[in-house]
């Protein structure tokens, strides 16, 4: 028997079961760009042994935090519901990386959810810069930018605070 839900009752459902930063990991992948497939692979050595690996793969959001406090609006009467609006506060929308994930949730949870408890920061957000900066692309061209998409990113009155969690391999190099 296969039964199917949406990302949201799946988000209310894990409420019964995950602690709230648990639960906040969960629901920013649900509303992330980002999937985590399982691979199989066969170990030539041993014939017999298969193993798994994982596998970062780019898609859309599934749902959205809004999306998901809608549902949280609708339907009052589910079982989890109560700590599934508590973990919402606490989930962001397009993240990138399960790296960007824990590194939004570290910096952002309170600390008794083991977080700095710092302001809530946008994810991958544009942010533009004063004088076109000179980049090079994979295939060695440069291309001049006015603007960044940076991955975690904190308007303030007084300027802009960006982190950059850097990952060669979704990144076109270090360099970059």
């Amino acid at each position: 028997e296969l039964t199917v839900i949406s990302p949201e009752l799946s988000f209310v459902e894990m409420g019964k079961w995950y602690p709230l930063e648990r639960l906040a990991q969960y629901g920013t992948m649900l509303c992330g760009k980002y999937g985590i497939r399982t691979v199989p692979t066969i170990d030539h050595s041993a014939p017999e042994q298969h193993h798994h690996e994982t596998e970062l793969v780019k898609r859309s959001p599934v749902t959205s935090a809004a999306l998901i406090r809608l549902f949280l609006e609708k339907y009052s009467h589910l079982h989890g519901r109560t700590n599934a609006k508590r973990a919402l506060s606490y989930v962001f929308d397009r993240s990138r990386s399960p790296m960007e994930t824990a590194t939004v949730l570290l910096l952002s949870l309170p600390s008794r959810y083991g977080g700095f408890n710092l302001a809530r920061p946008m994810l991958n957000a544009p942010v533009k810069v004063n004088r076109a900066v000179p980049v090079r692309n994979r295939n060695g061209s440069i291309t001049m930018l006015n603007e960044f998409e940076c991955d975690l990113v904190w308007r303030t009155k007084n300027g802009i605070v960006v982190v950059e969690y850097q990952g060669e391999l979704a990144h076109s190099g270090e360099s970059n």
